[in-house]
């Protein structure tokens, strides 16, 4: 009985070990093809690893940032802005590059 629970218990390790495993694997070839794609030299390693963790491309991240900035400093000079993103984004994303603009210092709180 107490061989069976000590197998039992190190397979479980053995597994929770390879998804980690795999996680690593997994993240670090996300990093290899976002590398790849157009505008990933001009991002900070923070920004990185945002669009890594949303799946969004550099460009379209920057796309979305440049719009989220200029209307916020619009906003700050007193025009009136009607915010517009590119068709298609999701409100999760959104939320998370507005999250990410504000913490990182880039907008205030609005």
């Amino acid at each position: 009985m107490i061989k069976n629970f000590f197998s039992f218990t190190r397979e479980k390790l053995d597994i929770l070990i390879d998804d980690d495993e795999l996680k690593d694997e997994e993240e670090e070839n996300d990093s290899k093809e976002m590398a790849s794609l157009p505008g990933y030299s001009y991002l900070s390693e923070r920004e990185r690893r945002l669009c890594n963790s949303i799946g969004m491309t550099p460009a379209n991240y920057m796309t979305i940032k440049t719009c989220i900035i200029q209307d916020y400093l619009q906003r700050r000079q007193g025009i009136p802005v009607k915010i517009r993103y590119p068709s298609g984004l999701d409100k999760t994303h959104r939320r998370k590059i507005m999250s990410f603009l504000t913490d990182n210092g880039w907008i205030g709180v609005t």
